[in-house]
């Protein structure tokens, strides 16, 4: 679709430069069609390693931030696009970051590490700035917490 969206763009260079970054949209559920299917401890492990590396790149991109801040005394660099740069784009980040949140938040058992990292991941999220996909996130937190979490929450309507 996006290929075929050249012919009609206003900015034929911009749609140009644009597809390649693109392609992975495609290619990557492409090849999760074709492969033979993951079992459910490499689904697991799959997700776990991710997390741990946006963890990793998010303390990168917060390090950054830190250093530019202290070279030009801009807070700007703790947010959006200035946080991640536009070519990263900072709600794909979010997206991301919030995929990396849920492994950490949606654990029974969780270390004081792992604690520290669902939060240090929050807060990230929400320097991005991405209204919509903090709005979905929030959705999602309270679904979790509500719907999903195994502690015993009783209600104090008085029954």
């Amino acid at each position: 679709m996006m290929v075929v969206s050249y012919f009609w763009s206003i900015d034929t260079k911009a749609t140009l430069k644009a597809i390649p970054k693109e392609i992975g949209l495609i290619l990557i559920p492409l090849c999760f069609m074709i492969m033979k299917p993951f079992s459910k401890e490499q689904r697991q492990k799959i997700v776990k390693y991710y997390s741990y590396a946006m963890v990793v790149y998010v303390v990168f991109y917060l390090v950054k931030a830190v250093v530019r801040f202290l070279l030009n005394a801009d807070s700007n660099v703790f947010f959006y696009h200035e946080l991640v740069t536009k070519e990263v784009n900072a709600i794909h980040v979010s997206v991301y970051v919030s995929i990396a949140f849920f492994y950490f938040f949606t654990k029974e058992i969780k270390s004081k590490l792992e604690v520290g990292l669902t939060l240090l991941l929050f807060i990230f999220l929400f320097l991005l700035s991405s209204k919509n996909i903090i709005i979905v996130f929030i959705l999602l937190v309270l679904i979790e917490f509500f719907f999903f979490q195994k502690a015993d929450i009783k209600c104090v309507c008085g029954i």
